[in-house]
């Protein structure tokens, strides 16, 4: 049977770079048509009066238009917001941000000899991702077990928080274990309760999801896309 395309609509991230420019450009659109009305500055013309009025009310007219459309907020989209690159905090953070590009099947055990992750929950958690965005999930379930018990969940979160940009990009492949890795060591987290149900559907892994998407209804009770989702999927699997 051929998997369903869920429809989950992702929000578009906001500001960044563009709108910067554009607020910057409406600000001295704005300060020119201020300094025309108040006489400083005007366009040269040998029109009459009529016409250099007519063109002030313009620009400021275009000024006005200009400072809403920088300012409006947009409206928020339906669906889960889109996961942010997780920050890479302190010594462990700054040694992932070195390492991240040889977080692969080819590389990823030779570089973590060559530069082993700092002591500690983080460079654990850290060494853990790495591990697992490689698609080395047991190198990475050692790397958290090697943890006294009650630190296990922090470094689960960091793996969780490396790994859901990859649910979210819809790598099934990759996103299934990832967060089934999380499940284990965070039992109550329901979005890595989802993203592990609908990526097992996906692979055919009928009796991983029915169990993950099961408990993640018991837990999320929002009644939303995601809900709806589970409850889909749920029905086509359940007998």
């Amino acid at each position: 049977m051929e998997a369903p395309r869920l429809a989950i609509v992702r929000c578009a991230r906001p500001g960044g770079p563009g709108r910067a420019r554009r607020t910057r450009s409406t600000v001295a659109l704005y300060v020119r048509a201020r300094r025309l009305l108040a006489g400083f500055e005007y366009p040269a013309t040998n029109e009459g009066p009529v016409s250099r009025t007519l063109t002030i009310a313009g620009w400021g007219y275009v000024a006005l238009c200009g400072a809403i459309m920088a300012i409006q907020p947009r409206p928020p989209a339906r669906g889960e917001p889109p996961s942010p690159s997780a920050p890479f905090r302190g010594e462990a953070g700054a040694w992932f941000a070195r390492i991240k590009p040889f977080c692969n099947a080819v590389e990823v055990d030779v570089q973590q000899q060559h530069l082993p992750p700092p002591s500690g929950t983080q460079g654990a958690g850290y060494s853990a991702a790495c591990y697992a965005l490689a698609g080395k999930i047991d190198l990475a379930h050692e790397a958290i077990e090697a943890l006294p018990q009650d630190e296990r969940g922090t470094a689960a979160s960091i793996v969780f928080a490396i790994g859901h940009p990859v649910a979210d990009a819809g790598d099934d492949a990759s996103a299934g274990p990832i967060m089934r890795l999380v499940v284990e060591y965070q039992p109550e987290n329901y979005m890595a309760l989802y993203h592990a149900g609908i990526s097992e559907y996906m692979l055919g892994e009928m009796d991983f999801a029915r169990t993950h998407l099961t408990r993640f209804l018991e837990l999320y009770r929002s009644e939303d896309g995601w809900r709806s989702n589970a409850r889909e999927v749920l029905g086509r699997i359940t007998p």
